[in-house]
């Protein structure tokens, strides 16, 4: 009969999360590991079976301790455009409790993501689901009238979440917290209903000007 472990998951799990954050996958070993947590080799890889499954273990634990926390306001009933702002604005401040800046996630997909299918589909599984919350935050935003009417809800949503994976990258790199607020302004102000339009099907649509139709401009005129 196999001993119940006599150390708290979670904690273990905290522990090695703080040092794949701050020094990444490939920097971190497991002998680390165990030191940080008190725990020996044999008992990390009876509890975890090894270091790679140990790592998976630790991205679940983050997105259900950091990223649901930053995430929070997006899950209101009522949220709309303010809760995007809240959310991006979060993003772009280091929290003064993190082990190290940026996101563990954005860290592990640059780090890992090319050449590691467990990895991977973990990431995408994190990535997609922050497409569909937005999603759904802003097909209710637009029709409140909080967000321009022509924006499509997707496309929208996948763009915010390229949006904040740069915003992690830049903030891992040092990038002054001032800068980051001016990306987020700049990226979130074609939200706004009042915004000048980028819609291709716009007023302006379908209409082609002599020039660009390749007439000669200078004969434009005698023709009317």
């Amino acid at each position: 009969m196999s001993r119940a472990p006599s150390f708290d998951r979670d904690t273990v799990l905290d522990r090695a999360l703080a040092l794949f954050w701050r020094h990444g996958y490939a920097a971190t070993s497991m002998r680390d590991v165990a030191a940080a947590t008190g725990l020996g080799s044999g008992s990390l890889y009876a509890a975890f079976g090894g270091k790679r499954r140990l790592f998976t273990a630790v991205l679940a634990r983050y997105r259900a301790r950091v990223s649901a926390r930053t995430l929070a306001p997006l899950d209101a009933e009522d949220a709309g455009l303010a809760a995007i702002e809240a959310v991006f604005t979060t993003l772009a401040r280091r929290d003064p409790a993190a082990p190290a800046p940026g996101c563990l996630v954005t860290n592990t997909a640059c780090e890992l993501g090319p050449h590691d299918d467990l990895v991977r589909a973990g990431l995408k599984d994190a990535l997609d689901g922050l497409a569909i919350r937005l999603e759904q935050v802003l097909v209710r935003a637009r029709a409140r009238g909080e967000v321009a009417g022509h924006l499509d809800p997707a496309d929208t949503a996948a763009l915010l979440v390229g949006l904040a994976q740069g915003l992690r990258v830049l903030a891992r790199l040092g990038e002054p917290a001032e800068r980051l607020d001016r990306i987020v302004r700049a990226g979130l102000a074609p939200l706004r209903p009042d915004a000048p339009t980028t819609d291709p099907k716009g007023p302006n649509h379908g209409r082609v000007d002599a020039a660009s139709a390749g007439a000669d401009p200078r004969r434009a005129d005698h023709r009317r």
